[in-house]
């Protein structure tokens, strides 16, 4: 009997390894997370935090922990493909790192410091060939360290960031995707970070030029090859080999009814701001290379002392402007640790490494703007820093510092920028010395963080309702320009600004209503015409001495009517998927300009028409309503760029 029990309890522990998401097991010696977490009490604490999230915010997601140059964690949780369940497997299924794979470039970008073939410092002009120089349009000088701290000025720009797989056309050259893609410079470099793809993709193309390689050439020879990792695979090795996505995870999004819907693969025109694939075992290679022992060199570097600069801030003047950690961004725990998130499509990543006790991990999962467990993780294994205390004297009012905010990185000239002010950040004063921000976040919840006044207009978080602020929000600084705050610095390319007059509440608002009327006026009146045109011919009324002016104004109103029709066909394939290619657009934006066209000739036919035809007082009005809405709604649409040809 006791063997036969002992069988049956092999069976089960058999099937159980079968089913159960793929493991590895590590021996681990006695250590601590810098977060002060035993190792051997680390796995029950990541299964926690993940199995509170996991079916809610992402299907899957894939762990691994490196320390002192050995992995003593590594773990699937979850769905790599939901409909065929098939679980992750942190050796196998590969993930869209998204934006953590600027750090390749940031590494690329100092390998060529060491070797004294780029200065941070110089004007960007002095590494771009002249034919592309010339065909930039941003005026105010940059250097390679504006970009690394996303502070060149630039603004952001969605359209064509990330085109559906199966729709993307030929491959181009790095430097016409840049030519096509270029942003407003809507600061003064240095003086504000705004998260900038170009940036990063511009920032490679000095890394092409540099070398004489393509950046895809050069970051297989230069960084993949020598950290080890040889399966990770950037776009232009991955887009045509089929095989490497025989074990790629599907792609989900929140369906809005506490399921997911699957989504699609992309690829990145600008390859280099985010287009690498992997498994998160293949990043174990880039920890270990970040964390190299005492006395020992990075394999990504000549010297030590250029991993050490890599961790140190890059912003000339962090105390008043900071940045980043050249292209790393900090995240401020127990123990200061430096890596990058990412998210795509449909994908999330996060990294980070603790140089001093040589600790890192990754952590990948298949769905969008997942932050309770990417970020959630990083809280956990780095811990918090300790409050610093408040400077002594007299601070200023933190009511003082109340307003509305939005990020930088505005899509000023391009036609979405709109969505830059449906994620409005409102800052209230608590008390004196406390500030509370209330902010959007991308999986539609409302962040809300607490700050305390540590310096002048200096905040620290004490408390937030997300992991997300821990990581990218810990310290606020406000810029004060006659009483009033202009801008809110973050770094890492989170800064925000003041909501100006123009996009203020009282416009947006505006802009709204006008909309609303309009909308409403040119889709319901027509159909009012229609039924009173009915009528009359029912009755047999009929009343031809205002015959022109009537053709003439129907003809108007329609062209109201078609605009509104165009315009709402033109937000639902933006509210649908927002990361469209601009052709997908363009139809939208031809058709306002043939319909404003169309209307203006209308409207002049109407004009002449008054001077022959007897229109009845009700009429009149009408045609009055209908020639105001036109023109609200016409600037409405030239306000917020919905005339912008790309």
């Amino acid at each position: 009997m006791f063997f036969d029990k002992m069988k049956k309890i092999l069976v089960v522990l058999l099937l159980i390894g079968l089913v159960v998401p793929a493991q590895s097991v590590y021996a681990i010696q006695d250590g601590y997370t810098p977060s002060g977490i035993p190792f051997s009490m680390m796995e029950d604490q990541i299964d926690a935090l993940v199995n509170e999230y996991l079916g809610i915010t992402t299907p899957g997601a894939a762990v691994v922990i490196v320390h002192e140059g050995e992995v003593i964690f590594e773990k699937g949780y979850g769905y790599a493909d939901v409909e065929k369940g098939i679980p992750v497997d942190p050796a196998t299924t590969v993930f869209e790192y998204g934006s953590a794979g600027k750090t390749f470039v940031w590494v690329s970008v100092m390998q060529l410091v060491e070797q004294g073939l780029l200065d941070l410092d110089a004007d960007l002009a002095t590494y771009l060939p002249t034919d592309f120089y010339d065909q930039l349009t941003y005026e105010k000088p940059i250097t390679m360290r504006d970009l690394m701290n996303h502070s060149a000025g630039f603004g952001g720009r969605l359209l064509d960031l990330m085109v559906d797989v199966n729709k993307a056309g030929d491959p181009e050259s790095l430097d016409k995707v840049l030519l096509r893609a270029q942003p407003e410079q809507i600061y003064d470099p240095g003086m504000v970070s705004a998260y900038s793809n170009f940036g990063a993709a511009l920032a490679a193309f000095v890394v092409e030029t540099i070398s004489g390689q393509s950046y895809a050439e050069y970051e297989r020879e230069h960084v993949f090859d020598p950290a080890g990792m040889r399966d990770v695979k950037n776009q232009p090795e991955w887009i045509d080999d089929p095989a490497f996505f025989e074990h790629k995870a599907k792609s989900y999004v929140l369906d809005g009814t506490d399921g997911f819907a699957e989504s699609a693969w992309v690829v990145v025109p600008m390859y280099p701001a985010g287009a690498v694939n992997g498994t998160v075992e293949d990043l174990v290679p880039y920890l270990k290379a970040l964390t190299p022992a005492p006395g020992e060199v990075s394999p990504l570097f000549k010297d030590r002392e250029t991993l050490a600069e890599v961790f140190s801030p890059s912003s000339l003047d962090p105390t008043d402007h900071p940045g980043t950690h050249h292209g790393f961004m900090r995240y401020n725990g127990a123990v200061p640790a430096f890596g990058h998130g990412g998210n795509t499509v449909a994908f999330s990543s996060y990294f980070a490494v603790e140089p001093q006790d040589r600790f890192g991990f990754a952590v990948l999962t298949n769905t969008q703007s997942e932050q309770d467990i990417v970020y959630g993780l990083a809280k956990l294994l780095l811990g918090t820093r300790e409050l610093p205390e408040s400077t002594t004297g007299d601070l200023p009012d933190a009511a003082q510092l109340e307003g509305q905010f939005v990020m930088a990185q505005l899509q000023v000239g391009f036609p979405l920028e709109i969505l830059d002010y449906l994620a409005i950040t409102k800052v209230t004063a608590l008390d004196s010395n406390t500030l509370e921000i209330t902010m959007p976040t991308g999986m539609g919840a409302l962040l809300t963080a607490t700050y305390r006044q540590t310096e002048p207009y200096v905040f620290t978080l004490i408390d937030s309702s997300s992991p997300f602020a821990d990581s990218l929000l810990s310290e606020l600084r406000f810029v004060v320009e006659e009483d009033s705050p202009t801008r809110i610095l973050a770094g890492n390319g989170f800064d925000m600004v003041a909501l100006s007059s123009s996009r203020g509440m009282p416009a947006l608002i505006g802009s709204a209503l006008i909309a609303v009327f309009s909308i409403l006026y040119f889709l319901l009146i027509p159909f009012a015409l229609f039924i009173g045109f009915a009528w009359s011919k029912f009755k047999k009324k009929q009343n031809g001495t205002d015959r022109g002016f009537r053709l003439a104004s129907n003809a108007f109103l329609l062209c109201g009517t078609l605009l509104v029709i165009n315009f709402l066909a033109y937000a639902a394939r933006i509210a649908s998927v927002w990361w469209r290619a601009a052709a997908d657009v363009a139809p939208h934006v031809w058709a306002n300009y043939a319909l404003m066209l169309f209307a203006l000739t209308a409207f002049s036919a109407s004009v002449l028409a008054l001077r022959k035809d007897e229109v009845a007082k009700k009429r009149m009005i009408l045609f009055v309503i209908t020639s105001f809405l036109m023109a609200s709604f016409i600037l409405g649409l030239l306000s917020w760029n919905f005339f912008t040809m790309l």
